[in-house]
């Protein structure tokens, strides 16, 4: 049973990735922009490896915050360009509240 369904999921991503075009949208995860789609990366490690479950919650609740509104700045053409700048002032940002937690960038 467990082979079946692990075949199954293969399938499915592999017809999934065989009827895109790599001239598409990034990814459901990324904004589409190197920096904020760093910063999120490098956040969701530190979320997940050094911040203790009891803030881990309302840290990544804040987290997906940030990045639907990244996602929407990014879907508008008059404020995409401003993406690049926030998202490296975000790292600038979490690089010091983090690193209590022993993160680093």
């Amino acid at each position: 049973m467990k082979i079946v369904s692990s075949l199954l999921s293969f399938v499915v991503v592999t017809l999934t990735f065989a009827s895109l075009s790599w001239a598409e949208a990034p990814a459901p995860d990324k904004i589409g922009v190197v920096e904020c789609d760093d910063f999120l990366t490098k956040y969701e490690a530190c979320l997940s490896s050094k911040v203790p479950e009891a803030s881990r919650a309302a840290l990544k609740q804040s987290l997906d915050q940030t990045r639907t509104s990244w996602k929407q700045a990014a879907a508008n053409e008059q404020t995409k360009g401003t993406l690049a700048t926030a998202c490296k002032q975000a790292t600038d940002s979490a690089k010091q509240t983090t690193a209590a937690f022993g993160c680093t960038w």
